[in-house]
């Protein structure tokens, strides 16, 4: 008997060994049981307790990585890279990991770690295909490096040559081209696009904005005359008879009924009727749809948007709810909604307090989908000083959440608030000195100031190195060259930039400063794309500040 138990004793640490794996893949599954019904129940708090749990049991699983990165990205919150990361470190030869990785990398702003997660000198030839392409084109665009997109489009055109959306993307970009021979084919593209059912209302909205950027009468008039020949008009009933409508009016008639058949072309037209300050006729053509329609993930966004700017509160709350924007929660949803009731209602005391008391219950959240979704809505209700309570507690939290620090600068950059947006600038671009948009605002507010050429001329080359290749990288180098007086340098770099730093309005930019044409934004027209500070306005038509 004694030695039975001693035989057992000397078996027992084997039997645990062998438990060990299998007690904490149990626990792992359990983890991500309960992460699935928190997701379920909308309970976001738990939910990321659990990917906490889950994460610390999974180390080495990739399936277990995959479904926390694929939650963490749900609930906007930035620590889908680290995962999408760790699911790329465990199978570097999985495509679509890399490619997940990328897609989070670009919606959080993260673009050297989509370039190198789409690198192609770690890629095989087999695996640069349509979603790599569609993918690079798309990170390429976001670096300014506009010939690389078209080359990536082109590219996808030519292995599927039906892609109706990347001849869209390619005719657009052509479009925006400060090359006159560029524009026409542009445009020429969009016209051929008009009779694929798939695109043709997408692309008859980017010919009328086009036509509103060039602000040419007769061809905006020919243009009114195409679309009417293209698009059929709505069919007339006895409940509906046939009224006699202004072209352009009747235009818009026909593209609504041309979209109604495809959810995407139905949020186009919604977000362009928007943008020309039509949002009431937006949000009632997309109430006439069936109800299901405005429910659809392509649809719902705009919808809920507009509801918001229009002020009906009460039937976008639903649709908040669902995370149209992201997740939040009821009592926060409910403060927010509150406040802007008592700001419209000229209560503006008492809506800043209902708003501070939401802004703390999103802090107490584990994660930054709250204050994001918060950030939003006062933008949409045009609300600055909501929006950058919101934002700067996401940076305060997260110095890696970049979106915030690219959503802070706009608004203070369009506030003309410049110490702000240096003070920003200063710290984005020590915490991502690898990122193309930080270091060319950076760079381009430096120049500016007298009182901050001093830091530029210090730190310029330090800041410039390793920066992806693209020609607003050469440009801005370009323009640092300038500053040393090294006009040789400046031109070099300029040529080797080619006809893309013309394309891109950060680097054309740095284009005018070199060449100081009379008339820099009829000379380069990209640059009206840029929101600029009166001191960066000054430094493009009056030349460098003496310090």
């Amino acid at each position: 008997m004694g030695a039975a138990i001693l035989g057992l004793l000397v078996l027992l640490p084997l039997y645990t060994l062998a438990l060990k794996p299998a007690w904490r893949h149990y626990r792992l599954e359990r983890a991500l049981d309960q992460a699935a019904t928190f997701d379920a129940e909308q309970d976001y708090r738990n939910l990321l307790l659990s990917l906490y749990r889950a994460a610390q049991l999974g180390q080495d699983d990739i399936e277990a990585w995959q479904r926390i990165a694929g939650y963490l990205s749900k609930v906007g919150d930035e620590q889908a890279i680290s995962a999408r990361q760790q699911v790329v470190d465990l199978a570097p030869g999985n495509m679509q990991a890399r490619l997940d990785l990328a897609a989070d990398a670009l919606r959080f702003g993260r673009l050297k770690v989509g370039q190198d997660a789409l690198d192609p000198v770690v890629l095989s030839a087999a695996e640069l295909d349509a979603r790599y392409l569609r993918l690079a084109s798309s990170i390429a665009l976001h670096l300014g490096d506009i010939e690389t997109m078209k080359a990536h489009l082109r590219e996808l055109l030519r292995l599927t040559p039906d892609d109706t959306q990347a001849a869209l993307d390619l005719a657009i970009a052509q479009a925006w081209s400060p090359d006159a021979t560029e524009r026409a084919a542009g445009r020429s593209a969009l016209d051929d696009l008009l009779d694929q059912p798939t695109v043709r209302v997408r692309a008859a909205l980017e010919l009328l904005k086009d036509a509103a950027r060039q602000q040419d009468g007769p061809r905006a008039a020919a243009l009114v005359e195409r679309l009417l020949a293209t698009f059929p008009a709505p069919p007339t009933t006895t409940d509906r008879p046939a009224v006699p409508l202004a072209p352009l009016e009747d235009v818009i008639a026909r593209l609504k009924y041309s979209a109604q058949d495809h959810d995407t072309d139905v949020a186009a037209l919604a977000a362009w009727l928007s943008s020309v300050r039509r949002s009431d006729e937006a949000l009632r053509w997309l109430q006439s749809l069936a109800p299901a329609r405005i429910h659809d993930s392509a649809i719902t966004e705009i919808y809920t948007e507009l509801l918001l700017s229009t002020g009906q509160l009460g039937l976008a709350v639903d649709p908040l709810l669902d995370a149209t924007f992201g997740p939040i929660s009821s009592d926060t949803l409910l403060l927010a909604t509150g406040a802007q009731r008592l700001a419209v209602t000229n209560h503006p005391n008492a809506a800043d307090v209902a708003w501070t008391e939401a802004l703390t219950i999103a802090k107490t959240a584990s994660h930054n989908g709250e204050l994001r979704v918060l950030a939003r809505l006062a933008s949409i209700w045009q609300r600055p000083a909501w929006g950058e309570a919101a934002l700067q507690a996401v940076v305060t939290r997260s110095p890696q959440a970049f979106w915030a620090y690219a959503a802070l600068h706009d608004q203070w950059v369009a506030a003309g608030k410049t110490e702000l947006v240096w003070s920003l600038l200063s710290q984005w671009v020590q915490r991502d000195p690898h990122n193309i948009d930080v270091v060319t605002a950076w760079l381009r507010l430096g120049l500016a100031r007298p009182e901050t050429q001093g830091r530029i001329r210090s730190l310029a080359a330090e800041r410039l190195e390793g920066l992806p290749a693209s020609p607003r990288t050469l440009a801005a180098q370009a323009a640092w060259a300038w500053l040393r007086e090294d006009s040789a340098k400046a031109r070099e770099l300029l040529q080797a930039a080619g006809p893309g730093a013309r394309q891109n309005p950060d680097a054309a930019f740095f284009v005018a400063l070199i060449e100081r044409p009379a008339r820099p934004l009829e000379s380069l027209p990209v640059l009206r794309q840029l929101q600029l500070l009166p001191e960066e306005r000054n430094l493009l038509t009056q030349g460098l500040p003496k310090p």
